[in-house]
């Protein structure tokens, strides 16, 4: 016997609701380990809100939490939905995973709030989103970020071996 199901709009928004929070639940169970070893440290991340930018010149906001030359420090980078920005991680999950020891960083997609592009006006596009700018998020956002990361590593601010990406929604094909 089968049974025809029609998920409505509101069923699906809580379906990827759930899923999110369950996501987010199992990045902190698999890295209880991480979080036992960075717990130890007494001082508060380094909160900031610095830019990069994509080989294309766009500039794209992140939210970093910063243990600064924590070099064991594992990283969590936060992805957001569509029609959102890296804002929705802050005062929430972004906090509580800073302050169990992550270095975490959450990043805004090209034409998503902070992130701005070159030659519009003031910088801000607010065209629909297109085929051709989910393949840039996915190469050359990601490949700024991955930049980003690879720097704060060697400065010894994180550890990019220690990496988890949550990426809900539209963000997890890109990640």
């Amino acid at each position: 016997m089968s049974v025809a199901f029609h998920q409505t709009p509101a069923l699906q928004s809580l379906i990827n609701r759930v899923l999110l929070q369950i996501t987010c639940v199992l990045v902190l169970m698999l890295s209880s380990n991480a979080m036992g070893q960075t717990q130890e440290k007494k001082k508060e991340p380094v909160i900031s809100s610095p830019k990069i930018t994509a080989a294309d010149g766009q500039q794209l906001q992140l939210l970093y939490y910063k243990w600064e030359k924590v070099p064991e420090t594992p990283v969590v980078i936060l992805l957001h939905m569509q029609r959102s920005n890296h804002l929705v991680w802050k005062n929430g999950f972004g906090d509580q995973l800073a302050r169990a020891g992550y270095a975490v960083i959450a990043m805004d997609f090209r034409k998503h709030s902070g992130s701005t592009t070159p030659g519009t006006s003031g910088g801000k596009d607010t065209s629909e989103l297109t085929k051709n700018d989910y393949i840039n998020m996915a190469t050359l956002d990601m490949e700024a970020l991955k930049k980003f990361i690879y720097d704060e590593h060697q400065a010894k601010n994180l550890n990019m071996t220690k990496l988890a990406i949550v990426a809900p929604e539209m963000s997890a094909p890109i990640a």
